[in-house]
């Protein structure tokens, strides 16, 4: 990865997400997207429900990125972490035989119904 290794390059893509830079939501897919699909499909087995997780897991990093906290570990650690507590919504009131990830690691995204995620996702204000 070069001079710009972790942990200085998640600190900085921690930072520019958090000033909402949508550039850096785009370096960060373009860097892990492949981690992510392949990680999901491999665990599902299915293209359509890790194209889904790969969004959802996406857009939790893009409304949530102070949730990454670089003492454990780095950030390709951290979206692969996401990704393998991911459940993709199967539906209005459906979800998977896989039981609830921690609070602490669940995107919210992955529980609002019958909506699917918006891709690109909106960022939150609080």
């Amino acid at each position: 990865m070069g001079k710009d290794a972790p942990p200085r390059w998640d600190r900085r893509m921690q930072q520019r997400l958090a000033r909402g830079e949508a550039a850096a939501l785009g370096e960060l897919y373009d860097r892990f997207a492949s981690l992510v699909h392949s990680q999901a499909h491999r665990v599902l087995d299915d293209d359509a429900a890790a194209d889904q997780v790969t969004r959802e897991v996406f857009g939790y990093v893009w409304e949530n990125p102070d949730a990454y906290d670089p003492k454990q570990g780095s950030m390709r650690s951290w979206v692969a972490r996401l990704t393998h507590t991911a459940r993709p919504s199967t539906g209005c009131g459906s979800r998977s035989a896989r039981p609830p990830p921690r609070p602490e690691a669940a995107p919210r995204t992955w529980s609002r119904g019958c909506a699917g995620p918006r891709w690109p996702p909106a960022r939150t204000t609080s």
